[in-house]
């Protein structure tokens, strides 16, 4: 084990997180994010690192955690493969390079609220509590969490992923996410969230938030998840190009409603418990192949207003007079169904 000396506390912003760290206190150096580091506010990597594995029998880390506000953090963060037992929280920093944690154990909770990031790689990991990339987050490359565990939420309400073109914003594929997965109340993306096969505990929530993608590349994939809650696209949800929730099961509600445009959306083989929208919140080439759904919560349609909702369907499912054998008649069925169901003729 490494000992205090090794590593020797070499600015101020480190000397208050050793000794925070130990007693089990926030080190603030800074209440704000800090633009550019100094000989005030640095703090290296490896420092935080050594820290985060408990420090030595000497200085152990306090059950409290790593907890440090506003600082900059230079050098690679690298915590792979790594058994860390107490909070990760490193709120308002300004972290210069990719924080690696593939494969890491993390028996609490990780946080970079209100940090500047250059992305996150980590596949594999195993998180105990909740991940929170929320409240002023910014981050410039991928947040990786292929195949990851996490015991909590997955909140990124009022972030900001501003990754290049070509590339997921966030890649959670096959991630298995106890809790709500947050991406709402603010949230800022300008390319595309992969779930594809996640398994979600609770909600899927994009209420209020904006997806800026490339034209041609979905927004939201969420193709053969489980959600155990509701997908909320909802009061305010932005999207310029597609969602894809094809052949997902969403053991709550689709709710799909109030929003400031229309937006296609793919639901074939999907199945909810109810869904909830209203015909303006859909756009054309719509995919209701195969989408089944057990009711339909507030529903004041009239009958022209069902016609106009299947024919948002694409033309592949829907057909017309010169191609009639692409007509798929579920869509039509299922809506009978269900409203014959609710009472109706």
């Amino acid at each position: 084990m490494k000992k205090l000396a090794d590593f020797d506390p070499r600015s101020p912003a480190e000397e208050s997180l050793f000794k925070n760290a130990v007693s089990g206190e926030i080190a603030i150096i800074s209440q704000t994010r800090p633009e550019k580091a100094t000989n005030e506010n640095t703090v290296r990597a490896s420092f935080i690192r050594w820290l985060a594995l408990g420090g030595d029998t000497e200085h152990p880390l306090h059950a409290h955690g790593v907890q440090l506000k506003g600082a900059c953090i230079i050098e690679q963060l690298d915590l792979k493969n790594a058994q860390v037992n107490a909070d990760l929280i490193l709120a308002n920093c300004n972290i210069e390079t990719e924080i690696i944690l593939t494969g890491m154990r993390l028996n609490c909770s990780l946080s970079l609220e209100g940090s500047l990031c250059a992305g996150i790689t980590a596949d594999r990991a195993q998180i105990a509590g909740s991940v929170f990339l929320r409240d002023d987050f910014i981050c410039t490359r991928t947040v990786r969490l292929l195949g990851a565990t996490i015991g909590g939420d997955l909140a990124c309400n009022k972030a900001t992923f501003s990754v290049p073109a070509g590339g997921n914003a966030i890649d959670a594929g096959r991630a298995q996410i106890a809790g709500n997965v947050f991406l709402s109340k603010g949230f800022v993306c300008m390319n595309r969230v992969w779930l594809l096969g996640a398994t979600i505990g609770s909600d899927l929530d994009c209420s209020n938030s904006t997806f800026t993608v490339p034209i041609g590349q979905e927004a939201i994939v969420v193709n053969g998840a489980l959600i155990t809650g509701n997908v909320l696209l909802r009061d305010g949800f932005n999207c310029n190009t597609k969602v894809c929730l094809a052949a997902s099961q969403i053991k709550g509600g689709l709710v799909f409603t109030n929003n400031p445009s229309a937006v296609c959306i793919d639901l074939s083989n999907a199945h909810a418990a109810f869904m909830q929208t209203d015909l303006a919140a859909w756009a054309a080439d719509s995919h209701l192949a195969g989408f089944s759904y057990d009711g339909i919560r507030e529903f004041n349609w009239s009958k022209q207003d069902c016609l106009n909702w299947l024919a948002k369907q694409r033309i592949d499912d829907y057909g017309n007079e010169a191609a009639p054998q692409f007509f798929k008649p579920q869509p039509w069925q299922q809506l009978i169904k269900t409203l014959r169901r609710m009472g109706h003729k």
